[in-house]
């Protein structure tokens, strides 16, 4: 009698790349596949054998040669090998914040008051350090430069010219800053006062014949007459005194401006006792 029992892994050998065979009855078998490989028959290539997923990804067999690869947090790509650098180590500093563009590459929008590729750098100019309407530069990282309006001036535009922003001189008076907000006024002829606010009355020479003005308030004075001169401002006259009009030991009593009267003595008469008794 004819043994008809069949052992397919010797009569037509199944397994296939390089799969070894193990006949379990009659034309029944089973494979044992090769690292790589995979089906009834090893004939599926399993792509995962050549660990295609990196970074720590899970590698999933899809079909005969085919995967997917499930990436950890950080990464992306096929075979997870392209970087989220804002996940793995957050380049952007200071608040910013990171935006993936592609493998390893990102941008970074920083908050308000900082700059740089990775906001690295203080943006100075937003703590708004420039007064009085000055334009604030940037010259590097937390320093800055103040371009001041006409009257302001000092690092920050605070301080004050006073002769520029509010002149203070009157009267055509000329104006010198001496610092913040500090200043002197050099008069005009005829004014005085810290701002030449006042008039000088002496300066219109209202006192007469050689008499001393003195300055008693804004606009107001008095006169110092010398001897044989009175009135508020010296002009008028005593002849008395200027120039003894009285003649022959007569006595002179002044009357008034440039008037007077003479009491002549006896045996002399006239307006100035020139005349005397024959």
């Amino acid at each position: 009698m004819l043994n008809s029992k069949v052992n397919r892994c010797i009569i037509n050998p199944p397994c296939q790349n390089g799969g070894t065979c193990t006949s379990i009855g009659n034309s029944s078998y089973m494979c044992r596949c090769p690292e790589g490989f995979y089906g009834f028959n090893c004939e599926k290539m399993d792509a995962c054998s050549r660990l295609p997923c990196k970074n720590g990804a899970t590698c999933s067999r899809t079909g005969n040669n085919t995967y997917s690869c499930k990436c950890i947090m950080g990464y992306f790509g096929q075979n997870c090998s392209e970087v989220n650098r804002c996940i793995i180590s957050p380049p952007c500093q200071n608040g910013g914040t990171c935006t993936s563009t592609g493998n390893s590459s990102y941008t970074c929008r920083c908050s308000e008051g900082f700059y740089g590729f990775n906001c690295e750098k203080m943006d100075a100019c937003s703590r708004l350090p420039c007064k009085n309407g000055a334009t604030c530069s940037r010259t590097g990282n937390n320093t800055y430069s103040c371009k001041c309006i006409m009257g302001y001036s000092g690092q920050n535009c605070s301080e004050v010219n006073r002769c520029i922003i509010s002149p203070p001189c009157l009267n055509g008076g000329t104006c010198t800053s001496t610092g913040n907000s500090s200043y002197t006024c050099r008069c005009s002829e005829g004014f005085y006062g810290f701002n030449c606010e006042k008039m000088d009355a002496c300066s219109r020479l209202p006192c007469k014949n050689g008499a001393t003005c003195s300055r008693t308030g804004n606009n107001t004075y008095s006169c110092k007459c010398i001897m044989g001169y009175s009135g508020q401002n010296c002009s008028e006259v005593n002849r008395c005194i200027t120039s003894s009009p009285c003649q022959n030991g007569g006595t002179c009593t002044s009357t008034g401006n440039s008037s007077y009267m003479c009491g002549c003595p006896e045996g002399f008469y006239g307006f100035n006792c020139e005349k005397g008794n024959a």
